[in-house]
This record gives structure tokens, sequence and C-alpha cells, in this order.
């Protein structure tokens, strides 16, 4: 069993932490008891995320950490805060970093001493772990804390061995909106350390949960506490298949080695697709489609009077209203825009590959991997040489610039067509998981795909219009950031846009 040691960092990986581990917690029939240990109802918490203390008690794998206070005593004072109770599991400072990551990185007085007990936190629970897989850390960007401190961790030695996978769940500025003037120079220079250092990291931005929350689950008004809910909604779906009974054990390096083909194209999107239990047995032409919780039950109740639809003439008559979806289990829905948690158009780009994990009671599996063949295979019938060209490609970069490819991403091109699926979206990775409670069955999936390269050149062009005219720089290098380096960082995400561009011009040149 692989263990993962979760690390929130800044006021808003503090705010998704209460969300996240209480989500864990309900999953799993445990409930934060007013003493600090945590109790389940079956006596058994998962030892993925909890150890067990020498007196019977369960403690969460996990760190917590801001330069701010604040976010920090509202999180003690919660249910969920109570268990969190060991070496440095919980570090805090005495003031923010006014979103500079340079205060965040080390230019505050007080940085290095939280630097320094954030890693004694992590390493004591390492020290738990008989096999540790991952340590996650859960941040926005956009601040100083959550970009500067992220980035020193990316890169400090906290696993001697170097065996250890860092995983970053990242909240990105938003196309449309902001949250702060410099958040565009604090988000280029965290994918500055996140592109040399980071295994995998699953992008998220405000804007698109706020879009997810209203057409999906029917919110009229969403706010930030949503996007918390949704975020650590997100966590527990990536978690779930080591936390519970599934057809494939999976860890995190398992999606790591799966859908990363080198570290500047480790950029994964996620998606959450509600699954209708009455439609789970239908032919899968005709799925169910529920925008909003009020048109679902309004759709359920129609279809309690009714009977379940399975005539011909019933399908033609109502195949054109909202209750049917013919592309829902071509696995399409996965990848609308409108079902993501990152503002991209995924559908229009090469797709890398994709992870799906099916949640709940539904028994469609089959149907769902049917499908994923049928989205995957290129039509054109030109699967292999497409492929193989493309590894090629892709070995040939990879040497030049000196950099290892995984040794699980390989292709044979001798490979049948079933094992050209295996590449690009591996069976292993479609799977269900049987719980010990019961979820509103949906399709979880993340996905790597050229469409990330639109999230990276959104915040590379707006970084060089206010670094061109310096504006704000005088004001953001007095926290030790030079220009050196923010020219530096730029040219990091340059070349991870390229990365994705080349898989883009390399799929176009084979289709014509």
């Amino acid at each position: 069993m692989s263990e993962i040691v979760t690390v929130n960092i800044g006021s808003a990986g503090v705010n998704i932490a209460k969300d996240l581990w209480h989500q864990i917690l309900s999953e799993h029939q445990a409930s934060p008891s007013v003493v600090k240990e945590y109790k389940s109802q079956e006596g058994v918490l998962p030892a993925t995320m909890f150890c067990e203390g020498e007196s019977g008690e369960y403690q969460p794998r996990g760190v917590v950490v801001d330069h701010d206070p604040f976010p920090i005593n509202r999180f003690l004072k919660s249910p969920v805060g109570r268990g969190f109770r060991g070496t440095n599991q919980v570090v805090s400072g005495l003031c923010d970093c006014n979103d500079k990551f340079g205060n965040g990185y080390g230019g505050s007085p007080e940085s290095p001493q939280v630097f320094e007990n954030t890693v004694d936190g992590i390493r004591h629970q390492l020290e738990k772990c008989d096999n540790p897989d991952s340590i996650v850390f859960i941040q926005s960007t956009v601040g100083g804390t959550g970009s500067g401190l992220s980035s020193k961790l990316l890169i400090s030695e906290i696993d001697d061995d170097n065996k250890i996978n860092n995983v970053c769940v990242s909240l990105l500025p938003s196309p449309n909106f902001s949250v702060n003037h410099i958040e565009h120079y604090n988000t280029c220079l965290w994918l500055h350390f996140y592109g040399n250092f980071a295994n995998m990291g699953i992008m998220v931005d405000n804007q698109a949960c706020f879009r997810y929350a209203k057409e999906f689950l029917g919110m009229k008004k969403c706010s930030y506490f949503d996007v918390n809910k949704i975020i650590a909604k997100l966590y527990s779906d990536l978690t779930c298949s080591f936390r519970f009974e599934s057809n494939m054990k999976l860890s995190l390096s398992d999606f790591a080695n799966e859908l990363v083909p080198n570290k500047p194209l480790s950029s994964l999107y996620a998606s959450i697709v509600p699954v209708n239990e009455h439609f789970s047995n239908m032919d899968p032409q005709f799925p169910p489609s529920a925008n909003n919780i009020s048109e679902k039950k309004k759709n359920l109740d129609f279809l309690n009077e009714i009977g379940s639809p399975k005539s011909e003439d019933f399908k033609e008559e109502f195949k054109d209203t909202s209750v049917f979806d013919s592309e829902y289990l071509d696995v399409k829905s996965a990848y609308n825009s409108r079902n993501q948690l990152l503002c991209i158009e995924p559908i229009e780009k090469y797709n890398i590959g994709s992870a799906c994990i099916l949640r709940g009671s539904s028994n469609d599996l089959e149907s769902v991997n049917h499908s994923l063949k049928n989205l995957l295979l290129d039509p054109s019938g030109r699967e292999e040489e497409h492929l193989n060209y493309l590894m090629e490609k892709l070995m040939k970069d990879a040497q030049k610039r000196k950099r290892r490819m995984k040794k699980d991403f390989h292709y044979d091109v001798n490979n049948s067509k079933e094992d050209i699926y295996k590449f690009k979206s591996s069976e292993i990775m479609s799977l269900q998981v049987k719980e010990n409670y019961e979820p509103e069955d949906h399709l979880f999936t993340i996905s790597n795909n050229g469409a990330i390269s639109s999230v990276l050149s959104m915040v590379e062009f707006r970084f060089n219009k206010m670094f061109i005219r310096r504006q704000f720089v005088p004001n953001f290098t007095d926290s030790k950031i030079s220009e050196m380096e923010m020219v530096e960082a730029r040219e990091t995400v340059e070349m991870m846009i390229e990365e994705y561009n080349k898989l883009t011009d390399l799929t176009s040149e084979i289709i014509e």
C-alpha cells in the first residue's frame, strides 16, 4: 500500500484543507470528534491518508502552512483542524506575504523559519509511511505563499533518495477576472520551478469552477467556498482508487507514469460528469443529460411516470429533448469545455492520454471503456503510423535536451489497435471503484491535452504585457527576486508552450 502526504499551502490551500479532509472523512463514515483524534464508525481509516497512533487514534498524513496566521487560526478552530496535532502539522507565520512571490520564497524575515518548520513537518509525516508514493501540494499560484513557498518546497531535498513524486493541485489565474495585480508574475515564476521539478500537476481556475457550479450543480450564486468544495471533490476522486476497493489499485505515480511523457508536458486538467442511474443499462447512444439539479429532478419524475424508455418509438419521439444527450457515453461530455475545471477547449487539440474513474453504484464501466476506444482511436485508420511517428519525434527531442523519458511511456510499432488504445488511454486507467458509501454516480477524468498551452500562453502574454513596461517590477523585485530570474521564468514557460505546440503540429502534419 502506498501512502501520500498532502501539503496545503497559503490562504487558498488552508481553506481548501477544511473541505478536503471533511470530504475524505465523510466518505469513510468517520467524523472529527471533540478531542484531537478522528474516530471511524467502521474502526478503520485508509492508511494511504491516515496513520494510526499508539492509543488507536488516527491522524491525517497532512501539513497545513501559511504565513498569515488568521486562516490557520480559523482552520484550527474547525472540527477538522482538531486532528492536526502532530509535529509541525500546522505551520504559521506572523504576517502575510503581500501577494509577492519573493516574500513566500524567502524574502521576508520569517520565511526561512516557516520553510524549515514545513520541511520538518513533511519529513515527520514521511517517516510514518511504510511506502511513501507522493507529496501533493495544494495551493493557489496567485498569492505570495502559494506560489513562493510551494516553489521552494519543490526544489528542496525533502526526499533524500529522490524517489517520491511531487504532485501539484494548483489554482491558476482566471482568464476574465483578476484577484491581484501581480498574479501573472507570481504564476510565471511558480511555473518556472514547477516545469523543472514537479512530476505531475492538475490545473484548476476559479472561473471554470464558477461556470461548472452554475451549469452543472444548478447554483445561481457561487462563492469561493463552493470552489473549495469542488476542488476537495476533485482530490477525493483522484485518490479514491487506492482508498477503496477497485478493479485496479492505482497510485499517483501510476497516473504520472501513464499520462506524463516528460516534465514540460506534466500539466493535466480534470472534469467531473454526473451519471444518471436510470440510464445506466440503456443503449449507450441514448444516455441522460441534466444541466442542473432542478432539470435532473424533472427528468427523473417524468421517467418514473412513463417507465424506462427502451422502445425505438420512444427514442425517436424524445431524442431531440434535453432528457437525452447522444454525446454522453461517447465520453465527449468529459472533454466538453463547459465540464472542465479549467478554461480550455480540449476537444480541438491532441490528447496525450486520459485517466477515467467511474464512481458510484453504476455498472456501466464496459460502455465507458468501449466509448473511450471509439473516441480516442484515430478515425482515419492511421493510428500506428501516427503514434509511431509522434513517439520518434518525442524521443529525438528528449535526447537533444538530454532529458530522460519516462520508462513506462513507450510505443511498439508492432502493437495491435488495442495496445494503441492502451498507450493513449491505458485500460488500467479506466476503472470502477466499489465504495462503502453511496456517492452520486459520476465519471471523473484527468487528461493531458495540447489545449493546456492556451492557459500557459495567457499567463505568458499577460506577464510580457506588464514586464515590457516594467509595470510593478520595482515593487516586485524588492523581495529578493531579480529581473534576470523573471526572464528565466518566462523562458521556461515559453519552452512548456513550445512542447505542447509540437504535439499539435505533429498531429496536424499526419492527419493532413
